[in-house]
């Protein structure tokens, strides 16, 4: 009997030796001076700024990440968001001469010309339990912003590019239910008497006064278009620009029914504006990109796209670690404020730009080969989600070239000039060392 109360005790001494702490494997067995090591430290100064300028349309010279000269999507629309104050997202175009116009015959008749328009890819807003109609004025161009062309670089519209549209032309009003398949449907009749002038334009094109007589004359006389969202709108919405953003022309020729599209120009003529008003949110002291707020004076920090926000800190040295020992891992941890049906998305990636001391972004932080990502875990409690950035390659290159200086970094959207998007920061985010001491 003695020998079976020895043996539980026995095993029963061992499982208590047994730990799941990965940074105490085998030392209550063996004390051979082998362990991993983790070490903990916060950035320094987490704020939020706001990017005074950014581009919104594809430069003259370049293309679209779709590969096609046009953009696929621009957003349009208005909403009241609770952290970072109101967006308004204006988007303006140009439209191309058809490649075949229909020649229509001179007794040929109008029925009607409408302004039609398909969702892109997503609708940021409560559409789901609070649906409220949306209504848009379009309004022709004035004019266009002036680009400056570069022989080098590509020219862009921007954020701040002004909207010069005329008020006392208003060709169509849009008005919907933010859903798919009303959005789809939506429609505006263009205004008679600009349909007519076209339509009687295209039945004469063959003089030389005709501004169908090249693109280029079409352009001087139609500058483009801008949907302007109404006041009371409550959501923004991406349409696509590709394929399905058009005006179109119904007419009768011989008794035969017959259609003319205009569709959307190249991406040079193609842009949105967006205005956020911060006067009643915590950011209303941005007024440039040098402007900071910090997460310890308002409990928060934003990351969020279309308005431009971006939360900067300033990266840690690296470790003072003990002489035998080896840098295994690190990742960036940053915890966020997350919620199931939150009307906003929380983006599926983020990048990291360095920055200078004007907040200047210097561009993308890289580890030895690719971009710093970081991604969304699962982990966290409730209403909280943390995104993990992989900086191994980083700090071993830091520790390789003896590099003591910080490093100023911002995080940033993927597509923060196509997406609204954003990441709302709770705490200071913090750097995780792991090290192997192998001896002693």
């Amino acid at each position: 009997m003695t020998r079976i109360y020895l043996c539980i005790v026995s095993l029963l001494l061992l499982i208590y030796a047994c730990s799941n702490d990965l940074e105490s494997i085998g030392q209550d067995i063996v004390d051979n001076n082998n362990y991993i090591g983790s070490e903990l430290v916060t950035v320094l100064n987490t704020a939020t700024i706001r990017l005074d300028s950014f581009p919104t349309s594809s430069g003259t010279w370049g293309s679209s990440s779709s590969g096609s000269s046009v953009p696929k999507y621009i957003i349009v629309g208005k909403y009241d968001e609770p952290h970072g104050g109101t967006t308004t997202a204006v988007p303006c175009f140009q439209l191309d001469i058809p490649s075949d116009l229909g020649s229509p015959s001179f007794n040929a008749a109008l029925d009607s010309a409408v302004f039609c328009i398909h969702l892109g890819s997503k609708i940021w807003g409560d559409t789901t339990y609070n649906i409220k109609s949306q209504g848009y004025n379009i309004y022709r161009l004035k004019e266009l912003p002036e680009i400056v062309y570069s022989p080098t670089f590509n020219d862009y519209f921007y954020n701040i590019s002004p909207v010069d549209y005329d008020k006392d032309s208003l060709i169509g009003r849009l008005e919907f239910l933010p859903k798919v398949e009303h959005i789809n449907k939506a429609w505006a009749r263009v205004n008679d008497n600009l349909a007519e002038r076209m339509f009687y334009e295209m039945k004469f094109r063959s003089g030389k006064d005709s501004y169908y007589a090249n693109t280029y004359a079409f352009r001087n006389f139609f500058k483009g278009l801008a949907i302007v969202p109404d006041e009371t709108n409550d959501c923004l919405i991406s349409l696509n620009a590709q394929d399905s953003l058009f005006m179109r022309f119904f007419y009768h020729d011989n008794g035969a029914e017959r259609t003319t599209t205009f569709k959307v120009s190249r991406s040079e003529f193609l842009y949105n504006q967006y205005l956020t008003d911060r006067t009643d949110s915590p950011f209303a002291a941005l007024e440039s990109q040098r402007d900071e707020v910090y997460l310890r004076d308002v409990d928060f920090a934003l990351c969020q796209g279309l308005s431009g926000y971006a939360t900067t800190f300033t990266l840690p040295y690296p470790i003072g670690m003990p002489r035998y020992s080896t840098l295994l891992k690190v990742q960036l941890e940053v915890k966020v404020e997350y919620y199931t049906n939150n009307p906003i998305d929380a983006p599926a990636s983020l990048y990291l730009y360095e920055l200078n001391k004007t907040n200047d972004f210097m561009g993308r932080l890289q580890n030895t080969s690719s971009d710093v990502v970081g991604t969304p875990q699962e982990s966290g409690g409730e209403n909280e989600r943390y995104y993990i950035f992989d900086m191994t390659e980083y700090y071993q290159n830091v520790i390789d070239r003896y590099d003591n200086t910080q490093t100023d970094v911002a995080i940033v959207l993927p597509e923060i000039t196509s997406s609204y998007d954003y990441i709302v920061v709770k705490e200071e985010p913090v750097v995780r060392f792991y090290y192997a001491n192998y001896k002693q």
